[in-house]
């Protein structure tokens, strides 16, 4: 983690996270929490290749196409009926298999978390595309957000009639699952 932190690779493990696994990692009798480690722990071969990653365009980066299927700000679609909806560009907690790692942003300079008027296009979007009948709500973490803000935005698309579904990709349940508390729920 340390040289991770000092190349200036994002790393974050969240307390509970953390919790679950036991101080001594070598001791044989905790085997039990290595897959837990290897999740969040970068190892020497994925710090040399984030290393390397570095020197290529964004584009490279993006295995997954997003950039090609992101028809505005905040929106990816892969599907004919579903698209994606990214609030917010940061997680608690960086999972080093984590798809967008690419275009995580630095929560401190601001960028996480989108304006205002930046969901405002994203939503219109949707507004103007009938055929999308799901979105995934998802980013970074969007439950690192307000409950306000997730209310908001579920309120939003739930008023569009096309949509039916609405889901919400989160890691929440197993980083920091205190944070389904009453009010949220």
């Amino acid at each position: 983690i340390d040289a991770a932190m000092a190349q200036g690779i994002p790393c974050e493990i969240t307390p509970f996270y953390l919790s679950l696994m036991d101080p001594d990692p070598k001791a044989d009798r905790h085997r039990h929490d290595r897959s837990l480690r290897a999740q969040v722990i970068p190892n020497r071969i994925y710090l040399d290749k984030m290393l390397e990653a570095r020197l290529l365009p964004k584009e490279e980066l993006d295995f997954m196409h997003e950039m090609d299927t992101s028809p505005t700000d905040f929106v990816t679609r892969r599907y004919s009926q579903i698209a994606i909806v990214k609030p917010y560009l940061w997680c608690p907690q960086i999972c080093i298999y984590c798809q967008r790692n690419w275009e995580l942003a630095e929560d401190s300079c601001g960028k996480a978390d989108p304006a205002i008027h930046n969901l405002a296009e994203a939503y219109e979007w949707f507004r103007a595309n009938p055929g999308i009948s799901e979105v995934l709500i998802t980013g970074g973490d969007p439950l690192a957000v307000s409950n306000d803000k997730i209310a908001s935005i579920l309120q939003t698309f739930a008023e569009m009639k096309h949509i039916k579904r609405i889901r919400i990709g989160t890691r929440t349940l197993v980083t920091a699952p205190m944070r389904f508390d009453e009010e949220l729920l």
